[in-house]
């Protein structure tokens, strides 16, 4: 995953990249796009989207999905196809908020309608910052977003209960043929 505030930086690593690169992030600020959305074009990469802008993060939905939909519209008007975009709801954290979960989930539901094609993705740490045993708010943090259609999560590879978790939900969510994935990681002991 490549950041840079600085195109020419991200143009050099991306020359480098093997594989699919991810871009993180635009905004919802057009002029952050004219430089980053021709490499993500050029170079065949995924691109983070925070729906957010100048004005900055909306305290709602319906605003975090405007400007969604209209980050949308300006990777799809440089070519590049809505299956290459990860949106990220934008989650802050519980202790500030406690509001800021099911803010999260119905945003994170609204948004799978209003753009079916994009992909969803968050960072898990962000919700328990502040917290004790934050792994606890970030495993059912993880499971709560998966049931609302998350795609992808930054998360701590480490946290052994967190990955056992993300592979039950999976096969709950029949996102687990068979249970495939998930007996085989009993299997190799990565289930406990």
């Amino acid at each position: 995953m490549y950041r840079s505030a600085y195109p020419l930086v991200l143009k050099t690593a991306l020359r480098h990249h093997q594989g699919i690169a991810i871009i993180n992030s635009i905004s919802g600020d057009p002029d952050r796009w004219e430089s980053i959305l021709p490499l993500a074009k050029q170079y065949g990469c995924f691109i983070v989207a925070l729906p957010s802008d100048r004005s900055g993060i909306p305290s709602n939905a319906a605003g975090r999905i405007k400007i969604a939909e209209r980050i949308s519209q300006g990777v799809l008007s440089y070519g590049i196809p809505l299956q290459s975009l990860y949106i990220d709801p934008l989650v802050m954290p519980l202790s500030a908020d406690t509001r800021t979960g099911t803010l999260f989930i119905t945003t994170l539901k609204e948004m799978k309608q209003a753009l079916p094609e994009a992909k969803t993705i968050s960072g898990l740490s962000n919700i328990s910052y502040g917290l004790p045993r934050r792994s606890l708010i970030n495993q059912a943090f993880l499971i709560l977003s998966l049931g609302a259609g998350l795609e992808a999560a930054i998360l701590n590879p480490l946290d052994q209960r967190l990955m056992a978790l993300l592979k039950a939900t999976e096969a709950l969510l029949n996102q687990d043929p068979f249970c495939q994935k998930y007996i085989g990681a009993y299997r190799e002991g990565r289930l406990a």
